[in-house]
């Protein structure tokens, strides 16, 4: 037994989010969170923050309980339902709000000292135009002197050896398989999910598109957009970013 579907975003996280923290191991994802968040706090004063692609609410959880007012944003309903769930079950009240990138101006609320845009996020935006609206929109958005925190892939990597598998994952009845198909300009993301509950195992795979935005396109975007004093790491841990070796790719700038 398997189906396939093909969708746009909202509808690709709406299909996997009941799925999406056993996936990712929502517990071992929050403690990452929190480290990141520590570091950040060693670094930039910011008392408000604003996470875009929120998914199901490991970085506003881990922003809220370092003592940050912070709010999340995605395209996904069932992604939001799925985050307030989470920040329930750790006492917290934090403000979700179900919006594209598009749509940010016309649907949050306020200011903020730092907006995030983490976890290969940026690519559902599916050209540069876009992506340069979404920058101006976060300008917009950040206090006099605030930073903006973009983490995606590094695209220069998975583009340059063609490197089709982002991760393979598995708990006690599931197994995830994350996988690209090469459709130059865009890549398909694919995840095949594997019921092994059942004696004659079940499978879905379901499929979005994605822009790769390398390093160079999202500075240059920062750049025209007005943003400032740029640095790039290689992941989350803040270190050294090498154009073959790095995983991610983690830009920090000031507005």
């Amino acid at each position: 037994m398997h189906k396939e579907i093909n969708n746009g975003a909202a509808e690709f996280y709406d299909d996997i989010s009941g799925n999406y923290d056993e996936m990712f191991n929502f517990e071992k994802d929050l403690d990452s969170a929190e480290k990141f968040v520590a570091k950040l706090k060693e670094q930039f004063d910011f008392d408000t923050a604003l996470d875009i692609g929120c998914g199901t609410g490991r970085f506003p959880i881990a922003l809220t309980r370092s003592g940050v007012k912070a709010a999340g944003m995605d395209l996904s309903g069932s992604m939001i339902e799925a985050a307030k769930k989470n920040s329930h079950a750790y006492g917290l009240d934090i403000d979700f709000i179900n919006s594209g990138m598009n749509e940010m101006l016309s649907n949050v609320d306020g200011k903020f000292d730092l907006i995030m845009c983490m976890g290969n996020t940026l690519p559902h935006l599916l050209n540069k135009k876009d992506l340069s609206s979404m920058m101006t929109a976060c300008r917009q958005l950040l206090n006099p002197s605030g930073h903006l925190i973009l983490n995606f892939l590094n695209y220069d990597k998975v583009l340059g050896a063609k490197e089709r598998i982002i991760g393979i994952t598995r708990s006690e009845n599931y197994e995830f398989i994350r996988f690209y198909d090469f459709e130059p300009p865009y890549v398909n993301f694919n995840l095949l999910e594997i019921d092994w509950s059942k004696r004659a195992p079940a499978h879905k795979l379901v499929s979005t598109k994605l822009y790769p935005y390398t390093r160079l396109d999202v500075e240059s975007a920062l750049i025209q957009t007005g943003f400032e004093d740029l640095t790039v790491y290689g992941g989350l841990s803040f270190d050294k970013y090498k154009p073959e070796k790095s995983k991610s790719i983690t830009l920090i700038a000031s507005s």
